[in-house]
């Protein structure tokens, strides 16, 4: 059994439920030669991602057979039917050649979503697509699923204790899950920018001692007179003495 290519090692892939060739669909096609294609992003496509990415963007498929998505290894081939649909045949990783699939370009190849890390979770927010780990009697897959609620808690040596209520979009069955079963969606990057910019900047207020705030606009203005303090009350029976005049 190929070791499932996430950063959960204690996660595996199972193979798709069947492993028979597809029969040829009965549109029309046009097949192109089957030479590996790998695509490449473009040279600014990397700025600004995780120092985990490499400069080539790695995409996941939607197996057909199952409902689950995998990893692309590599793009095979590439046909255009009649329909005007664009469909790659993908090689999973992970799998060999009797696995390979024909998968519609715009529906079910995407840019390969990310494990999160334990700092991370605050990126992870209510009504998010994510990618979920769901673990069966019989298979362990990744599927599409909506978070439906966050219970954030303290971390610890652990790592991340929050916990995620989702609700699975192939079968729409609910689960609670740890964050270590989530993988986000890479638009949501630029959450981590925000936070990761949010804390340096306190860290260097703090530095500094300068306040975080100075550049707020809001002004506050001072009253004309100073408040003046309450004379202390005196038990009942006593009067106030004068000062004594120091010498």
């Amino acid at each position: 059994m190929p070791a499932m290519p996430r950063d959960d090692p204690t996660t595996v892939r199972t193979t798709p439920q069947t492993s028979q060739t597809q029969p040829a669909p009965s549109t029309p096609v046009k097949n192109m030669p089957q030479v590996p294609h790998p695509i490449t992003a473009p040279s600014g496509q990397s700025a600004g991602k995780n120092a985990s990415d490499s400069s080539q963007m790695e995409f996941e498929a939607k197996s057909a057979r199952d409902g689950a998505w995998y990893d692309v290894a590599t793009f095979l081939s590439h046909r255009s039917l009649e329909t005007s649909d664009l469909e790659v045949l993908v090689r999973f990783s992970g799998f060999g050649p009797e696995e390979d699939e024909w998968v519609n370009v715009l529906k079910n190849v995407r840019q390969r979503s990310l494990p999160c890390e334990s700092s991370e979770c605050a990126a992870v927010l209510q009504g998010d697509l994510i990618l979920c780990f769901q673990e069966g009697k019989e298979q362990a897959l990744y599927f599409d699923a909506r978070v439906l609620d966050a219970q954030r808690r303290r971390h610890d040596v652990r790592g991340c204790r929050c916990r995620f209520l989702v609700r699975y979009e192939h079968d729409q069955s609910e689960e609670i899950v740890p964050l270590r079963k989530i993988c986000r969606r890479p638009e949501t990057d630029y959450r981590l920018h925000q936070i990761h910019s949010g804390s340096a900047a306190s860290m260097n207020a703090q530095k500094t001692g300068t306040d975080p705030l100075a550049g707020n606009s809001l002004v506050v203005n001072a009253p004309a007179t100073a408040p003046q303090k309450l004379p202390t009350p005196l038990p009942a029976g006593e009067s106030e003495a004068p000062p004594a005049k120091i010498a």
